[in-house]
């Protein structure tokens, strides 16, 4: 019983180091608290870009469509809070994408064999 609680805790400690370094580490993380309506649509257009730039890269994530779509839609219907929200998560999958994609680059000759 002792062994297996000690086995546990070793692998514990083995996994959170082995999960410190995230992906979400390499993106730049800037969220800015403001409810009006030309901030947050200059939000979206930058998350949008970077979208675009992640299309090209053929690293677009789905979710950003999503978000950015949700983001839109809220803010042409006045829903302030909801559109900052869904465009400050647009921009930070739009940036994850990204690293990834830059990632990526080099992170595929190590999965080749030999």
């Amino acid at each position: 019983m002792k062994k297996s609680i000690l086995l546990l805790g070793i692998c514990s400690v083995l996994l959170l180091g082995a999960c410190s370094e995230t992906p979400m580490a390499d993106v730049e993380q800037k969220e800015v608290v403001t409810n009006d309506t030309a901030s947050i649509q200059a939000i979206i257009d930058e998350a949008q870009a970077k979208f675009a730039q992640a299309q090209q890269q053929q690293h677009a994530w789905s979710s950003t469509a999503d978000l950015l779509r949700s983001a839109t839609a809220a803010l042409a219907n006045g829903d302030l809070e909801n559109a900052r929200k869904d465009s400050h998560r647009a921009l930070l999958t739009a940036n994850a994408s990204l690293a990834q994609a830059k990632k990526q680059q080099s992170a595929w000759r190590n999965n080749i064999p030999g």
